[in-house]
């Protein structure tokens, strides 16, 4: 017995002693990849328009709508082959049914327990093409349902893409105020030592303690629209609004180059909206034939095989065959509205589809002129950024020289900053314009 003990605590310890390897490295990989900081997420352009997509209710919405549309196909398509059915009657009753009869007595007139089975088969003749008609009409309107998704996709796309770069922009401006701060805190003291020297008034002072007050409260707004930007690029991504965003800052959407007519005819191919206007407009045609084949007979064939065991047909068996015609001959005008519902329908459809075909041609033009506006209100903001810069140097040395007054410091620093504002205002501008003329243009 004693051996026995020992060989089983040796075989748990050696279990124990195999086993923990592998939980401490199930622990350490656990360990690998949890984050740092849960509240922390580090972001790129396309790793930020990526996690919008896996969580955009929007988007989970149009791919349910591209399913749906897809099993209406499959059951219009059900109705081109022929349809198999089984029908059963079983009856117990508590006694078998019989009637009196003078001189006679009782006479069955049925049994006790009786069941009918049977199997049907019935087809419908697609002699006018109809169902075919409903079923490609079906099809085009999955197509027109996956071309919607690519829509939203795109539009999600440079909403992400405008948010990412407004929260780099928002970077910017807090940059810029805290240079200004710090800019004016230094003009501060250095005027406050004239003053304290006799070479300056104690006007000057007060002017620069006024202008500190106001850059504090700039960099205060410059902060709170910041959080907001990261709050809705946390909104998009499907992240609580306190996750700390860390952006990559060198992310550039690549650029487009063409003429006005090459990417209006780009346009015209791959813009998803006018796609799927278009196959919204060949579906509803199809169904104008659809509309109009009610006016033609219908002819069906029905074909059975019965199993019946009752008073009158005791085991029996029997099959037999229907061939079906139907002529609607008067119906209160009901086809003929139907009709006409479904040529306005394509009328209806077209309209919008030339609608969204001058919409396209227009957004093209606007967002390659937007495109050409930053891009030259970047090379002019950034030369008078540098001006500016200059103007300021200037202004500092004239003012410590006794040559100008402190309002004229002032100015060039308001100037200064006024001019930072706008240069980050149109980097965010020209890259905004790139992912509008994408999306113009309809490019994934």
């Amino acid at each position: 017995m004693r051996i026995k003990i020992t060989y089983f605590t040796l075989f748990v310890l050696f279990f124990v002693f195999v086993s923990l390897p592998g939980v401490a490295q199930s622990k350490e990989e656990v360990l690998e990849y949890k984050p740092t900081n849960p509240q922390e997420l580090s972001l790129t352009l396309d790793k930020a328009i990526e996690l919008a997509k896996n969580y955009s209710p929007l988007l989970k919405m149009d791919r349910e709508k591209i399913g749906n549309a897809r099993m209406q196909a499959h059951e219009v398509s059900g109705y081109l082959v022929p349809h198999l059915n089984w029908q059963s009657t079983y009856t117990e009753l508590k006694s078998a049914p019989a009637i009196m009869v003078p001189g006679i007595g009782k006479v069955p007139t049925g049994y006790k327990t009786t069941y009918d089975h049977r199997a049907v088969l019935t087809y419908e003749f697609d002699v006018w093409r109809k169902i075919w008609e409903q079923r490609s009409a079906a099809w085009l309107n999955v197509r027109e349902a996956e071309e919607n998704y690519r829509s939203a996709v795109q539009d999600l796309t440079y909403q992400v893409t405008k948010a990412y770069f407004q929260c780099l922009q928002a970077e910017d401006n807090v940059a810029s105020q805290e240079a200004d701060l710090k800019q004016i805190e230094e003009q501060l003291r250095v005027t406050q030592a004239m003053y304290n020297a006799g070479t300056a008034a104690k006007i000057d002072v007060l002017r620069v303690q006024v202008a500190l007050a106001q850059i504090k409260q700039n960099l205060l707004d410059a902060k709170n629209q910041r959080d907001l930007a990261y709050s809705s690029l946390n909104n998009l991504i499907g992240y609580p609004m306190n996750t700390k965003l860390i952006l990559a800052k060198d992310q550039d959407v690549p650029n487009i180059t063409g003429s006005v007519d090459d990417l209006t005819a780009k346009a015209v191919s791959f813009r998803p909206d006018l796609r799927a206007a278009r196959f919204a407009a060949e579906a509803a045609k199809k169904l104008i034939w659809v509309a109009k084949t009610k006016r033609l007979p219908d002819f069906t064939v029905t074909a059975y095989k019965e199993w019946v065991d009752n008073h009158f047909f005791p085991n029996n068996q029997d099959w037999g065959a229907v061939v079906e015609m139907t002529i609607p001959i008067y119906n209160g005008g009901v086809i003929r509205s139907q009709i006409q519902q479904a040529i306005i329908a394509y009328r209806t459809q077209e309209d919008y589809e030339k609608q969204i075909f001058d919409q396209v041609k227009l957004d093209v033009k606007q967002a390659i002129l937007n495109l050409l506006s930053a891009k030259q209100r970047i090379d002019t903001i950034a030369q008078s950024v540098s001006e500016a810069e200059e103007s300021l140097r200037l202004a500092r040395v004239r003012y410590q020289a006794g040559v100008n007054t402190i309002s004229e410091v002032l100015d060039a620093e308001a100037q200064l900053s006024t001019s930072q504002t706008q240069y980050a205002q149109a980097k965010f501008d020209y890259q905004v314009a790139k992912a509008a003329l994408y999306k113009a243009i309809g490019l994934d």
